[in-house]
């Protein structure tokens, strides 16, 4: 899945190209592998007249700013609701890891245990035409809002 958000676009539409295309060629490290990074020791490729002169169109840039606070939020909210999947998922493999122990007999042995994993599973509730499950509100993830700070609006 691809998504080019929309301050991307528009900073890359500000950007001279030969000053793109040297960062992308000279200081961008180890590119599209998963660690990739910024080489913080990159020799710039213009003078800081030159610089100030983008930064300026960066700051005049009509949408700009909006855009990067939307960006700037949605990726503060996907870090807090990744960090409780984690918390969630590591909780999880220790309730299985757990059960998993009484279940040394085969499936039709596992159907009999009533560990913890099991007794919390008893608490899911169906819907009467049993066509969805939900847990109930304590076993759900909370959603991880952040305050935006007020010099960041």
């Amino acid at each position: 899945m691809q998504y080019t958000p929309e301050y991307r676009t528009l900073v890359r539409g500000y950007t001279p190209t030969a000053v793109s295309d040297y960062i992308w060629n000279s200081c961008v490290l180890r590119m599209g592998q998963p660690d990739e990074s910024f080489d913080p020791d990159c020799a710039p490729p213009i003078s800081a007249v030159q610089a100030q002169e983008i930064l300026d169109a960066y700051v005049a840039a009509p949408g700009l700013l909006p855009a990067l606070r939307f960006w700037i939020t949605n990726q503060m909210v996907a870090t807090g609701l990744l960090t409780a999947v984690r918390r969630d998922s590591a909780t999880l493999v220790q309730l299985l890891g757990g059960e998993m122990g009484h279940r040394r007999h085969g499936i039709a042995a596992a159907r009999n245990v009533t560990g913890p994993v099991t007794a919390r599973l008893a608490g899911i509730a169906t819907s009467p035409d049993r066509s969805r499950r939900t847990l109930p509100a304590a076993h759900t993830t909370a959603h991880a809002h952040r305050a935006v700070p007020p010099d960041a609006r």
